[in-house]
């Protein structure tokens, strides 16, 4: 009886094991990678709301060019550049650090990118995932208290030894109500893989010269895995 109740606890443990062995970070494998249909041209994507990625945009002494003006007053804009450091968390344990770069040159063009690495406990063992982008920049608007800018690009995701690639917009804007202060709301979309991908954020942010300390709400879906949680991080720029 004991052996026969031994049996079917190692069982128990068995099914559970393998039940959870496959985490977001699987679903979100099949939405990208798409294996099952031998990489046909079909796109099975599923729509989402955007809004991602991301950054502030402003030069040492002022936000947007300060007395030098901007796109509207259709003054000169200086060389600005950041550097971000973030950490957000998924609701349901999906741990993502991250670090971005933006460089906006004098004339309304910039470029930004970013590395995010998805680490998942599945079972006792880490899964992990790598998410990267790169845009470049077209800043829309910029005076003291205000940048918006959009952007094309790509985006790409590293599996172990894989890489599927895919298309990326960005739309992002940045308010500085107060010398101390700065709102951002930022996003993306496009694809990845066989997977349509939306991904937006919204952040609150204490600024003292070139050191921005921020967090918010960070959300994400890709297929139709979804990651949302808050998000905090510090930015540099010069």
């Amino acid at each position: 009886m004991a052996r026969l109740l031994a049996s079917g606890l190692l069982l128990s443990v068995l099914a559970y094991a393998s039940a959870s062995g496959a985490g977001k970070l699987d679903d979100v494998r099949d939405a990208v990678q798409d294996d099952s249909d031998d990489k046909d041209d079909s796109d099975d994507s599923e729509s989402i709301w955007d809004d991602d990625c991301d950054h502030l945009d402003e030069d040492c002494n002022g936000y947007g060019g300060g007395s030098s003006g901007g796109v509207s007053k259709g003054g000169p804009l200086k060389l600005s550049m950041r550097l971000r450091t973030e950490y957000a968390w998924d609701v349901e344990n999906v741990h993502q650090p991250a670090v971005h770069a933006v460089l906006l040159f004098p004339w309304l063009l910039g470029m930004e990118c970013g590395w995010t690495f998805f680490l998942e406990n599945v079972g006792g063992a880490v899964d992990h995932l790598s998410f990267g982008y790169a845009h470049v920049l077209l800043r829309l608007f910029a005076i003291d208290a205000l940048d918006v800018r959009t952007g094309l690009g790509g985006r790409w995701m590293v599996d172990g030894g894989r890489v599927d690639g895919g298309f990326s917009y960005t739309l992002a804007m940045d308010v500085m109500p107060a010398k101390y202060l700065v709102f951002s709301a930022a996003g993306d979309l496009g694809t990845l893989g066989n997977a349509f991908v939306a991904h937006g954020r919204l952040t609150a942010g204490g600024r003292y010269r070139s050191l921005v300390v921020y967090a918010g709400y960070d959300v994400q879906q890709i297929g139709d895995v979804l990651f949302h949680g808050p998000v905090a991080g510090l930015q540099l720029w010069f």
